[in-house]
């Protein structure tokens, strides 16, 4: 080899376990390839064609409006209900001053009211759901580009954005993911059995021999069997 101009050296990238094999505990090393292929697959479970794709961003910005107008409507209604409770306990306080509360009253009063204020005030942590479903329309392609020309770093980073894991148990690579994920996994592949289903299989059906499309959509049929007139040219149907 030394003797050679330009030798060329190929070689294999393997993954293992570091934990087992700091404690000398024995790993089994796990190649690239398998991970890329891993990969691969997560892509074209995930991934839109085109009209799908366009299709999901016109309907995430038709619900990212529609809750934008929600919010306006709640946030009228939260700003009128502080209102009304800063209003009750201005009452408590007139009721106190005229004598109708007695003070261990009003200090009940208001410790209930301050009570119903902080639980209305405490409001869930929101959820940038927006952003992360427009990123799902596209991140089937873009991962499919990583797995063909992306670095290390780059296939890290793109799996961290899906937020789905790979774990090698020292027999199999198997993919976690988040729900998000595996909810549109699921509906890609629910509705793609529902489209099989629909449309049926075209194939040609001659003049004079209307059998197979007589069975597959009769109401169609109909008027060819109550029409006594021939038909033009030598037609052919399709379904």
């Amino acid at each position: 080899m030394s003797k050679m101009k330009d030798p060329k050296f190929y070689y294999k990238k393997y993954y293992y376990n570091t934990h087992r094999k700091r404690n000398k505990l024995g790993a089994k090393g796990l190649p690239e390839s398998t991970i890329n292929e891993k990969m691969g697959m997560l892509a074209e479970l995930i991934v839109l064609n085109k009209d799908m794709m366009n299709w999901s961003k016109k309907y995430i910005h038709i619900l990212k409006d529609r809750e934008i107008d929600d919010m306006k409507k709640v946030t009228e209604s939260r700003d009128n209900y502080f209102k009304k409770l800063d209003e009750r306990k201005r009452r408590a306080k007139d009721a106190l001053l005229d004598g109708i509360f007695t003070q261990s009253e009003y200090k009940e009063e208001i410790i209930n009211l301050e009570k119903e204020e902080q639980g209305k005030r405490s409001e869930p942590e929101k959820i940038n759901w927006f952003d992360k479903m427009n990123e799902l329309t596209t991140i089937g392609e873009e991962l499919k580009l990583v797995m063909i020309k992306g670095d290390v770093i780059q296939k890290r980073d793109i799996l961290h954005r899906l937020q789905s894991n790979f774990v090698w148990n020292e027999e199999n690579l198997n993919v976690i993911n988040e729900k998000h994920v595996e909810t549109l996994m699921t509906g890609l592949i629910d509705g793609k059995d529902e489209i099989n289903v629909i449309e049926h299989q075209k194939s040609l059906v001659k003049q004079g021999d209307l059998t197979e499309m007589r069975d597959a959509f009769p109401t169609l049929c109909g008027w060819r069997e109550s029409n006594s007139r021939p038909l033009v040219g030598s037609q052919i149907f399709y379904h």
